[in-house]
């Protein structure tokens, strides 16, 4: 809103939807990044998760 005071209303639309565009895709990969872009196997991920004791389980032993 702020940018429209010194750009018309559309140009600050659409810097406001490019910047949003790039923040999105800059956040995913660094999701993808954060997390070593671990594989899905067969609807779940195929990562170690800790115990709420901290003892790291496979997905299939924590069934």
């Amino acid at each position: 809103g702020a940018l429209a005071l010194w750009v018309p209303l559309e140009g600050a639309v659409r810097l406001f939807a490019v910047v949003s565009g790039v923040v999105l895709v800059v956040g995913v990969v660094a999701d993808l990044v954060w997390r070593g872009g671990s594989e899905v196997r067969g609807g779940e991920r195929a990562v170690e998760w800790s115990a709420p004791v901290g003892r790291a389980v496979s997905v299939e032993e924590g069934r």
